[in-house]
């Protein structure tokens, strides 16, 4: 009777592995979304306070770009998780709502300083997601998705260091 106990749970976890690794890859095509729409979405918000907030005129032209750009792409990216039939919340994370607090109380320098070295920090997080979707993705639309977005988030770290460096001579 053991053997037989073993051979049945042997043979089930062979039958049902298949099914598991499906859902896996999902999870992590799942999490990409909810990663990266969390970062975007804090992107947005920081860069909405930064267009008002600012005290150099480069850094709210840039915070306006974000502003534009990642609202854009968070409205792409709820329509890929509303595909995959993701749920997401589009909201802030306590921590991010603690960083956007922090930030909300800076002024001159120190404001433009911190929110570009966020930024610098954000795209550099949304870009590892995003190249790693492009890589090990399961979904083609979502790993085509993750591929066509990439290099746009790289321009926007290049720029963002260069303001955040040149505010520091």
């Amino acid at each position: 009777m053991a053997r037989f106990v073993v051979f049945l749970s042997t043979a089930l976890a062979g039958l049902l592995s298949p099914q598991f690794a499906t859902a896996q890859d999902k999870s992590a095509d799942n999490q990409f979304l909810i990663n990266a729409i969390s970062h975007s979405t804090w992107e947005v918000k920081a860069s909405e306070l930064a267009a008002k907030q600012a005290s150099n005129q480069t850094v709210k032209d840039f915070a306006n770009r974000m502003v534009k750009d990642h609202t854009d792409l968070n409205k792409e990216m709820l329509k890929q998780a509303k595909g995959a039939n993701v749920a997401v919340v589009t909201g802030l994370e306590k921590d991010q709502r603690d960083r956007y607090d922090r930030l909300s109380k800076l002024k001159g320098d120190d404001f433009d300083r911190e929110y570009l070295s966020w930024m610098v920090e954000s795209h550099e997080k949304m870009i590892n997601f995003f190249d790693s979707e492009a890589k090990d993705g399961k979904l083609d639309a979502l790993r085509d998705f993750a591929k066509n977005h990439s290099a746009d988030l790289k321009k926007h770290l290049e720029e963002a260091k260069k303001l955040r460096d040149d505010l520091k001579k």
